[in-house]
């Protein structure tokens, strides 16, 4: 399995969320990579990457969205440093993704609907 800088900027979006509101929503993951990629996952990427990272077992879907396991803290906790640009830490990340689950096997496990991505994308973009 290819492990991309987009899982890994994705795991970093629901970590830093989670950190600041409890939990990463849909619309705030897709704040969250805006803000620091200038871009939102398509609903392809997204998918894909909430897939990986559930089947891999560092984040968890909840019912108002998505929250980091344990396992996934200690691996965002041990991907920076405090002198560290974003960027940096999130290549770090990937590093250690690629180390921790390249072997894992993909499921469909979320059941995450193009009109979910929609709503949430639109409610984002919306704002100003």
């Amino acid at each position: 399995m290819d492990i991309t800088f987009e899982e890994a900027l994705l795991l970093y979006a629901i970590h830093y969320e989670c950190k600041h509101h409890g939990h990463a929503s849909l619309e705030r993951i897709l704040a969250a990579e805006d803000g620091i990629n200038r871009s939102a996952p398509t609903y392809e990427e997204l998918k894909r990457g909430l897939n990986i990272l559930i089947s891999a077992g560092l984040i968890a879907q909840a019912q108002d969205g998505f929250s980091v396991t344990p396992r996934g803290e200690r691996l965002c906790l041990s991907a920076g440093g405090a002198d560290e640009t974003v960027f940096e830490t999130v290549k770090h990340l990937l590093e250690r993704l690629q180390a921790e689950i390249s072997s894992t096997d993909i499921e469909d496990a979320i059941d995450l609907s193009e009109e979910s991505y929609r709503q949430a994308y639109d409610a984002y973009y919306r704002k100003d």
